[in-house]
């Protein structure tokens, strides 16, 4: 919980930095929308923004560099733990390895933290946009997991490929909680799609 609640403030400062632009992008694709004869909603609008500062918190924790205050000024960290890992589960090993070392958490927060996080592209892609099922959903989470373990290459941090999968996973989690979402309240979906303005 204290790992989750670390990250969740590292997050934040992001999360509030990046609001006021993706407010800006928001209003010109609402306009844009109207243009073409098309109109959204608040439901819409006010997911689509939680969707927008997730991903803006997620990738200040996965792809951008991270900076550090000292007494010389601003820098980004240059020095810290990295490589590549390209064998695939090898999670199941390592956790075996820590469960003997006793951190018996590990397994738990890597593949709970890696499914948990990448959950809600699932989840949202297939709920703000029309035609996005089941291989679409896990498709667009796939290609941002790699995108994303693709900028750790130069970076300090570590490059799974056992990340891929898991966070593949997540998407496909996320999708099914949509599918979830539709069977309990089958109208709610279509209220968070952009549609046809009706003609009077």
């Amino acid at each position: 919980m204290q790992s989750i609640m670390r990250h969740v403030m590292d997050m934040l400062p992001y999360i509030l930095i990046s609001l006021p632009f993706i407010a800006i992008f928001r209003g010109v694709r609402i306009y844009c929308i109207s243009k073409k004869g098309e109109h959204t909603t608040v439901l819409r609008e006010c997911a689509m923004l939680l969707f927008l500062l997730f991903m803006a918190g997620l990738f200040s924790q996965t792809i951008i560099p991270k900076i550090e205050i000292t007494a010389s000024g601003i820098g980004i960290v240059q020095n810290g733990e990295g490589g590549i890992n390209w064998v695939p589960f090898k999670i199941f090993a390592d956790s075996v390895r820590e469960f003997k070392a006793g951190n018996r958490s590990y397994f738990i927060i890597n593949l709970l933290g890696n499914i948990g996080m990448f959950a809600p592209i699932g989840f949202f892609t297939a709920l703000l946009w029309r035609k996005v099922g089941f291989g679409k959903a896990v498709l667009i989470t796939f290609a941002i997991s790699l995108f994303i373990e693709l900028c750790q290459l130069p970076q300090p941090r570590w490059t799974d490929i056992d990340d891929l999968w898991m966070n593949t996973l997540g998407g496909a989690v996320g999708y099914g909680l949509y599918r979830l979402l539709g069977m309990a309240f089958p109208k709610l979906p279509d209220k968070f799609k952009v549609r046809k303005k009706v003609q009077i």
